[in-house]
């Protein structure tokens, strides 16, 4: 039974001279994995740190663009397609408009339901700056002031509902527009 015991435990002994160092190298191996690995990690989280703040910025513009798409598409359903516009280019220099005709001016320069004027530059003078600082202002306008000189630039969008494809397909389909 010793013989067996003896034989045993040596055979163990060899199996283990064997074993071990192949054990103690790939357990070596292991711990140069998680090593580099653990490094690997630090470095993507420096990496996403980094990144955040532009990812953050990317999900803004992300949900701007998905916010002017989804405006499009209700222009567009509503029949506010640019092919609906009419686009009138207003330009004069100095043109000489009756003083009580000024309102009327500035009220055509407001938007409207099926237009829109698009200001550039509106200016309003009298002929003699002078009589801004000499003469009394009332209700009617200037005293003795006759007219004034505007000059306007800017472009009207008048709405033509017949180019409107929603406009069409209704009065295809024999509803209203």
């Amino acid at each position: 039974m010793r013989k067996l015991f003896g034989g045993i435990l040596s055979l163990t002994l060899m199996v283990s001279a064997i074993l071990l160092p192949i054990l103690a190298y790939y357990a070596h191996e292991a711990q140069a994995k998680v090593d580099y690995l653990s490094r690997q990690r630090q470095l993507l989280k420096t990496d996403i740190s980094r990144l955040n703040p532009r990812y953050r910025k990317l999900e803004q513009v992300r949900h701007y663009v998905d916010r002017t798409t989804l405006f499009t598409q209700r222009a567009h359903t509503a029949g506010l397609s640019p092919k609906a516009w009419d686009r009138h280019r207003v330009s004069f220099k100095d043109r000489e408009v009756p003083f009580r005709e000024l309102g009327w001016l500035s009220a055509n320069t407001r938007p409207g339901t099926n237009y829109y004027f698009i200001p550039k530059s509106l200016e309003v003078k009298t002929p003699n700056a002078d009589d801004w600082k000499t003469r009394e202002v009332t209700d009617q306008g200037i005293e003795n002031l006759k007219h004034v000189l505007v000059s306007l630039e800017g472009e009207y969008w008048v709405r033509d509902p017949m180019s409107d494809e929603t406009t069409l397909s209704a009065l295809k389909a024999g509803g209203q527009p």
